[in-house]
This record gives C-alpha cells, sequence and structure tokens, in this order.
C-alpha cells in the first residue's frame, strides 16, 4: 500500500512545502516498507477549531503536523514554563537578525498552536467509533517542520516526549524513531477519508507537450523579392 495522500488546496508556500514533504515521506515510505495515508490541509466543518496543515496516520503511530518556513537558529526559551509561554523567534545566519516566528493569528508560539490542534483532533477521535477503539490520544505525536536548515538553540523540555521540532531533511529519521502506539490499517483509512473528504493527491505533475521543430525553407531570389 505505501503511502496514500490526500489533500486540499492551501496558502502557496504551504502548499509547496507540502510537496516537498510528500517526496519525502514516499521516500522514506519504500525504503522501510510503512503504510499510511497522509492528509494536506485537513478540514471538517463540524471541527472547525482542528486547523493542521497536515495529519499523516502510519505503522507507527499518528502525527499532526504544522509546517513553518523558517531557516536559521531556532531560539527557544529555556526551561519548561518559559517553553510554552514566550514567543520563539528565528535567527538569520547571514546577518543575525532575529523574527518572531507566528503561530497563526491566536497562539503565543507553534508548541501552543499544536497543543491546541491536538486537543481538537481527540475531540474528532472520541466522535468517530473507529478511531475511538483504535487511536490512544495520548501518545498522538505533534510535530512542526521547518524548511530548512536549522539549528537549535537548546531542546524541547522532557516532559514533552511527543512534541518533535524537525527540518524537512530529518523527516526520516522522526518517521523511523517514532513508535507511539496507534497502528494503521484499512478501517482508520476509510475512517480518515470520511472524515476529512480531500483529492487524491498528484505528486508527480507533468504536462506533455508536443516539440515543434523548426524547419529552414530555401526559396529563390524571385520569391524572396515577392515576400519582401
Amino acid at each position: 500500500m505505501a503511502l496514500k495522500v490526500l489533500h486540499l488546496q492551501a496558502k502557496t508556500h504551504e502548499n509547496e512545502q507540502f510537496r516537498r514533504v510528500v517526496k519525502i515521506m514516499d521516500t522514506v515510505f519504500k525504503k522501510h516498507d510503512f503504510n499510511g495515508i497522509l492528509v494536506g490541509n485537513p478540514f471538517n466543518e463540524n471541527y472547525r477549531r482542528f486547523r493542521a496543515d497536515a495529519i499523516l496516520f502510519y505503522d507507527h503511530g499518528v502525527i499532526i503536523i504544522d509546517f513553518k518556513d523558517y531557516s536559521g537558529q531556532l531560539v527557544i526559551p529555556r526551561g519548561d514554563d518559559e517553553f510554552k509561554s514566550y514567543p520563539w523567534y528565528a535567527e538569520n545566519a547571514f546577518d543575525h537578525q532575529s523574527i518572531e516566528v507566528k503561530a497563526g493569528a491566536h497562539f503565543l508560539n507553534p508548541f501552543l498552536q499544536l497543543t491546541s490542534y491536538r486537543n481538537a483532533f481527540r475531540e474528532i477521535v472520541e466522535h468517530n467509533l473507529i478511531l475511538k477503539q483504535r487511536i490512544n490520544t495520548s501518545r498522538i505525536c505533534i510535530a512542526n517542520i521547518f524548511s530548512g536548515p536549522l539549528e537549535l538553540t537548546s531542546k524541547v523540555p522532557g516532559k514533552y516526549p511527543y512534541y518533535k521540532i524537525a527540518q524537512e531533511s530529518e523527516i526520516g529519521a522522526l518517521l523511523y524513531d517514532l513508535n507511539n502506539d496507534n497502528a494503521y490499517d484499512e478501517d482508520i483509512e476509510k475512517a480518515v477519508r470520511n472524515i476529512f473528504p480531500s483529492d487524491e493527491y498528484i505528486q508527480e505533475y507533468s504536462i506533455e507537450t508536443e516539440i515543434i521543430h523548426r524547419k529552414d525553407i530555401i526559396v529563390g531570389e524571385e520569391v524572396k523579392s515577392t515576400i519582401d
């Protein structure tokens, strides 16, 4: 089965990052014989609080994903309280200017944003018989995937084992290392497709066009004179 992908159009930079992430995940799935379904920009009218950029269900668990288009040094506050109650910054490697890492319109930092999405997803699980029986919501992973390259100034506090920060180049390790007791099967896939109706994703998008060959035609002087 490998990786199946569904997708709803999002903002341009999110669509571009999603395409890169799909290519990486597809390679990892084929290498390790993983099976799963990835939904890009999942949306359900009945659960509007859940607005993650993507959600992955696969053999080793469930990952709620939010994309961040930042690179350089990621400055995250030290200490448990500061980690979740202060804004985060990314420092440019060239001029060392710092910019705040945005977390949507309603959240102070990316961790709080994803924590809110995980809480909203718990409601979805509770209202679906199949997911309620198969998914342990306390083990759901939440992950910020940065475009990168990225350097962390400090580690994520140990009390948050199911929150991950990764750059795109580290997705393979994230998928290989994770094991959060939430398996994937066809029943879960059917439930996911029903909850998040989306289009099948076109991974390789190219259009065949006919090549027009130029031909030079040699004419006599009388014809040339008439054309002129």
